[in-house]
């Protein structure tokens, strides 16, 4: 394969979250999720996944699309379509030949206006495995680039704050140095999750955030990748002492939103990159020292024991539900031109308290089932209650006990009662089968014996020589000879094949 581009086919990107007019009043924005992405989340091969999600963002016109496309570029070529290619690929090679272009991916032209609107998501998600043979899932993210001249910084602050909360680990991508314009931005941006921080015991909103620093004009002090890019970081952010009180707080509250910080220098990509119209993605024109720089750096970020895995709360999310969560963040950014944190906050603690609460049911019902459905044909009332409470409180031990957004809030004891009322009207089901198979069971039963104490007055009558006893009896054998073809014959394969007859001991 070489590291073709050609190996991607035909796919284009698809809108994940689009900004428009919105339909009663034509001056005020709206955020729109493309509901058709979660057909692409909710795949069978993938939905289960837990998932990395990489997302590019910056100013407009700073080479984002650009980055990218190298990414998808080393994705296509080490995870795509594995099974159809006839030798295993070879990490040195993503990046292809000299003749090669970086065609296809995210549009990433010379153009005046901007190429992305809102968020664009790559179709393709794709799946690599860990070294402990899981497979995961990787998803990348376009997102519109600031300062347009078209749209307001509370549009760009919108958008920042979701693609950096729908991604594990945001890249933001800034021109020649991390300054103190780039940081205020990403304060402002950044000011969503720390407003739900306040409101989650001190959890950062955001995981991890690189800096990009593009045409980084440094690299004799700070050495071109990964390695010079943390030196310049400890320096310009983390390392805040000599700067103004101000901007110390102005990187306070950045390292605030994150996880984890990082950065990585990149040299600028060459004159016909940057000022030839004619250029069109030949890796030829493209600055040797870039490639090579690149070459190295995109695989450290996207080998599989490297990628960041998306968590919400301490916990991972797989493809499936993070759909959910996009549109509970979506739907709240169209409260108001700037989103209400509190409600931002309110509403995605309720979903993490409701997928929290489902599991715990799910566990509670598997218990009961596990014993009372596939064991036993009935059990004593009193034996099905003690069962019920072990469920009960093991059910409620997972609720308690698992990480949720605003835990210990309203949305805690709301949930808390909608599982035991749950719990409850579960347990009443299965008291109402348990009734009814000892109901069944005794009927069962009572038939039979009921034929034979027939029989024995009729035998005693025909000893006594009473008139048509004879005849009685003869009726009741037939009634006997019924009972047993159809309940011993019938009902006891019925019976066999759910182990309904046996009886719990223990």
């Amino acid at each position: 394969m070489g590291g073709s581009w050609d190996a991607v086919g035909q796919e284009l990107p698809i809108t994940l979250i689009n900004v428009t007019n919105s339909p009663d009043n034509s001056a005020k924005k709206r955020f729109a999720l493309n509901e058709n992405v979660e057909k692409v989340l909710s795949a069978n091969d993938v939905c289960d996944l837990k998932v990395a999600i990489v997302s590019v963002a910056g100013i407009m016109r700073a080479g984002k699309s650009f980055l990218i496309s190298f990414l998808l570029r080393y994705a296509t070529y080490m995870y795509y379509k594995l099974e159809d290619r006839p030798e295993k690929p070879r990490e040195e090679l993503w990046m292809g030949s000299e003749m090669g272009a970086l065609n296809g991916g995210f549009q990433w032209r010379h153009a005046v206006r901007r190429q992305t609107n809102g968020i664009l998501m790559w179709p393709v998600i794709f799946k690599c495995k860990l070294q402990n043979g899981e497979s995961i899932g990787l998803i990348f993210l376009d997102t519109q680039g600031t300062h347009d001249g078209e749209t307001t910084s509370s549009i760009w602050s919108s958008v920042f704050a979701l693609s950096t909360l729908i991604s594990s680990l945001q890249m933001y991508n800034v021109m020649r140095a991390i300054g103190e314009e780039q940081l205020q931005n990403l304060e402002l941006y950044g000011g969503y999750g720390k407003l739900i921080a306040q409101f989650s015991a001190g959890e950062t909103p955001y995981q991890s955030l690189m800096f990009i620093v593009r045409d980084f004009k440094n690299g004799m002090e700070y050495p071109f990748g990964i390695g010079g890019g943390e030196a310049y970081l400890q320096d310009q952010v983390i390392n805040s002492s000599s700067f103004p009180k101000q901007s110390q707080e102005v990187r306070k509250h950045i390292m605030g939103f994150f996880e984890n910080l990082s950065c990585c220098v990149l040299p600028d990509p060459g004159p016909k990159v940057m000022e030839e119209k004619s250029f069109d993605g030949k890796m030829r024109d493209i600055d040797l020292r870039f490639r090579e720089v690149i070459q190295k750096f995109v695989p450290t970020i996207l080998t599989p024991e490297n990628l960041v895995l998306k968590k919400i709360n301490g916990n991972f999310v797989t493809t499936r539900e993070m759909f959910n969560y996009m549109r509970v963040w979506v739907d709240c950014l169209n409260d108001a031109s700037l989103p209400r944190p509190k409600s931002l906050f309110t509403s995605t603690s309720m979903n993490d308290h409701n997928r929290v609460m489902n599991a715990a049911l799910d566990m509670y019902s598997l218990h009961l089932e596990a014993l009372v459905c596939s064991k036993n044909c009935f059990m004593k009332n009193d034996q099905l209650k003690a069962i019920h409470n072990l469920a009960f409180e093991d059910a409620l031990k997972y609720f308690f006990a698992s990480t949720m957004l605003g835990k210990g809030g309203e949305a805690t004891e709301i949930f808390h009662k909608i599982l035991e009322d749950s719990m409850n009207e579960k347990f009443f089901e299965y008291q109402a089968l348990n009734n009814a198979r000892i109901e069944i069971l005794e009927k069962a039963v009572r038939t039979p014996i009921n034929v034979f104490v027939c029989i024995g007055i009729c035998t005693v009558l025909e000893y006594l020589e009473f008139k048509n006893a004879a005849w009685l009896k003869l009726v009741s054998y037939a009634a006997l000879l019924q009972w047993l073809k159809t309940t011993l014959v019938g009902g006891i394969m019925i019976l066999k094949d759910r182990n309904f007859w046996k009886r719990s001991d223990d």
